[in-house]
């Protein structure tokens, strides 16, 4: 597939800094709004005494994130491209979801939002149409394969892909939902993702020299990901510790939605699992507590726990590290295992 570099070049770039500009200019104004509107963010009794003092700190800052990645995206890619709006359908369809979610906590000025059935319920209905879509639109036996890395070997998993799909873009979305608990702890890793995505985006849909597949409709996908990292840099200029915003379920829910579908759409959902290591240990933390304390609460009458605190960030706090050691070691981890997954995408052993 032939390539305009430059012109492929200037629309990556220019996703990227409308995405930062758009963040970096409507965040000081959206903050400001936020407080005055007293759209501060509930923290949980039972949780970490050290964060009682970010209540009320504005949240749904994931508003300014959707709304740069989105313009960015539709400014400088092609609008006949089935993917880009799949791919925002999800985004912007989590983000609603998690809106509603974050301004019930506001309302009821605690960490209730819907509840968990309503959650998923809401989320299923929203992922479930664009793949679908996706699934009844295409010819190309492609779209329902499954990479799996270091092999070569692509299995057509057919009618499965519709339920792996789901399990992968609701899954992702908890899984990034869970790791936002500190400040800039979730963003970051999202940014790995989005360079790790969009470099794949571009092999799979211009040359397949490392996937050993073709799917042209991915090359306007990597202008998708510059503009996500340019609203996450921009998004994290507000975000460090300490936060001055949060990114509130709307952003979490969104980011992680839009990472497990661009999984879905480059055909390298098990490669997500080590791209996005942080997102599935923080996950995986959480579950392993939960499910161990029913069973021993069942068994012996009282729960216990595997972990001091989950999701496994706060493990790490309660066993005497400073938020910012976490946060940083987190980060450290995430880019070790993007660059992993270059190595891994680029590499076949077999």
């Amino acid at each position: 597939m032939f390539i305009d570099f430059t012109s492929f070049g200037l629309a990556l770039f220019g996703a990227f800094a409308v995405a930062l500009i758009i963040c970096l200019s409507l965040g000081p104004t959206l903050i400001k709004t936020l407080h005055k509107l007293k759209y501060g963010q509930s923290i949980r009794t039972d949780g970490m005494q050290t964060h009682l003092k970010k209540q009320g700190t504005p949240t749904m800052g994931g508003v300014m994130i959707i709304l740069a990645v989105t313009v960015g995206t539709l400014l400088f890619s092609r609008w006949n491209n089935l993917y880009i709006w799949l791919a925002l359908l999800i985004f912007i369809g989590f983000g609603l979801v998690g809106y509603i979610d974050d301004y019930l906590k506001i309302k009821r000025r605690n960490s209730d939002g819907l509840s968990v059935k309503q959650k998923y319920i809401s989320l299923s209905l929203v992922s479930l149409i664009p793949i679908l879509i996706l699934y009844f639109s295409s010819n190309d036996p492609v779209t329902t394969s499954l990479a799996i890395p270091l092999v070569d070997w692509m299995p057509n998993i057919g009618f499965l892909f519709i339920p792996f799909a789901y399990f992968t873009v609701v899954g992702a979305s908890n899984a990034v939902n869970l790791t936002d608990g500190l400040d800039g702890l979730a963003i970051i890793p999202t940014l790995f993702c989005a360079l790790g995505f969009g470099f794949i985006a571009i092999d799979v849909g211009g040359f397949g020299v490392f996937s050993g597949y073709n799917i042209p409709q991915t090359l306007d996908l990597a202008i998708l990901c510059a503009a996500l990292v340019g609203a996450c840099v921009g998004f994290f200029w507000f975000n460090s510790y300490p936060a001055q915003v949060f990114m509130g379920d709307v952003g979490s829910l969104a980011l992680g939605g839009l990472l497990g579908f661009l999984a879905v759409l480059v055909r390298q959902e098990l490669l997500l699992v080590i791209m996005g290591g942080v997102f599935v240990v923080e996950c995986l933390s959480s579950a392993i507590q939960m499910v161990w304390f029913k069973y021993t609460k069942r068994k012996y009458g009282e729960g216990r726990r595997v972990f001091l605190m989950a999701p496994l960030h706060h493990h790490f706090e309660k066993k005497g590290l400073s938020e910012t050691k976490v946060i940083a070691r987190f980060w450290s981890v995430a880019f070790v295992l993007l660059v992993l997954s270059i190595v891994v995408y680029s590499n076949k052993l077999f």
